[in-house]
């Protein structure tokens, strides 16, 4: 069972897809299922929100600059527009 998560503002384009897959006991997904899962959506897209507005301030304030990033031993050399 997919659910796609939305963005809330502009046109709800699809900025993720949650996907719950066989269920505990080998039962088929109901109609719980699917009010559960539509509500982990919109608190998936609730806080990606939250997290893009972060990532937004954070762009605005390194703009032109020079960033280095470390992820896990992998460094990326970026420059912010």
């Amino acid at each position: 069972m997919c659910q796609p998560v939305r963005r809330s503002r502009g046109a709800g384009a699809v900025v993720a897809i949650i996907e719950m897959m066989n269920k505990i006991g080998g039962e088929p997904f109901d109609m719980e299922d699917e009010h559960i899962i539509a509500a982990a959506s919109q608190h998936v897209a609730e806080a990606l929100a939250e997290r893009f507005k972060e990532l937004e301030t954070c762009a605005e304030t390194f703009a032109g600059k020079k960033v280095y990033f470390v992820f896990i031993g992998i460094c990326a050399n970026l420059l912010c527009f």
